[in-house]
């Protein structure tokens, strides 16, 4: 149900990524090898990094821009903490000890900050993002640990991500953009890491690249929804952890 839910998401921002239903019928077929496997003899495979999606530079003063940082880490601190529903433009405000008509001069909406607060998070990941020459078969088996991390620590940003990313699906949403970028780059990683897994031998059988990855993307992100409506019945790096046990190789357990 969770890829389901993820892909079809994913499949309004992308269009041209396979459908829900073709995600599915793959996630479910007793035997998902491909039946072209010859991508897996090409090598090297260039790594393709995860920490630059969303990022965007802001022109102007250095006032301006530190006080646009700090309006952003106040809205982090808070959205983290108490949810983004139940915070207010004011409540953020005075988290900076300014007034709400000062932060609509540098975000005209409150969804243009969530938009920021969503970027600025992005930009934490080259804060854990593995080294290009680290083994994707230990960055994908570790994908269960990166998930707990999250919970742990940013509750209330999953649950700003979980629900933005169903808000932002029309066109005219001031983060529309941002969310086609982010779903199109997070499987463009993913795909990158399953090819370079297959040619570590990290695999326990040839599969499709680009299904595995919409697959995973699409059950990760199904699963934070599922996970935000109902916390203790559902673990996210249990689940995430199941999956990849039935893809990865348990006996490469080194880098390569």
């Amino acid at each position: 149900m969770a890829i389901w839910e993820g892909q079809q998401v994913i499949s309004a921002y992308l269009p041209d990524q396979p459908s829900a239903d073709v995600v599915l019928k793959h996630s479910l077929a007793p035997s998902r090898a491909a039946e072209a496997t010859t991508a897996y003899a090409q090598a090297p495979v260039d790594h393709v990094g995860l920490a630059t999606i969303g990022h965007e530079e802001h022109e102007g003063y250095a006032p301006g821009r530190q006080r646009r940082e700090r309006i952003i880490s106040a809205a982090v601190e808070l959205f983290a903490t108490q949810g983004f529903h139940a915070t207010t433009l004011n409540e953020v405000a005075a988290q900076v000890g300014s007034s709400a008509s000062t932060l609509r001069h540098y975000f005209g909406s409150k969804e243009d900050l969530l938009t920021a607060v969503l970027r600025h998070r992005d930009a934490e990941l080259v804060l854990y993002e593995k080294a290009p020459t680290a083994s994707a078969t230990q960055i994908l088996r570790s994908a269960g640990d990166d998930a707990r991390r999250d919970e742990e620590q940013e509750p209330g940003l999953i649950a700003l991500y979980a629900t933005m990313s169903c808000e932002a699906v029309v066109s005219s949403h001031p983060a529309h953009d941002y969310f086609s970028a982010r779903f199109a780059r997070t499987l463009a990683y993913f795909e990158n890491l399953l090819h370079r897994a297959a040619l570590e031998g990290g695999l326990l059988q040839p599969s499709d690249a680009r299904l595995e990855a919409s697959t995973l993307v699409a059950l990760w992100d199904g699963l934070q929804r599922q996970w935000m409506a109902d916390p203790l019945a559902v673990d996210i790096g249990a689940e995430l952890d199941t999956h990849l046990a039935g893809l990865l190789n348990p006996d490469q357990a080194h880098s390569t």
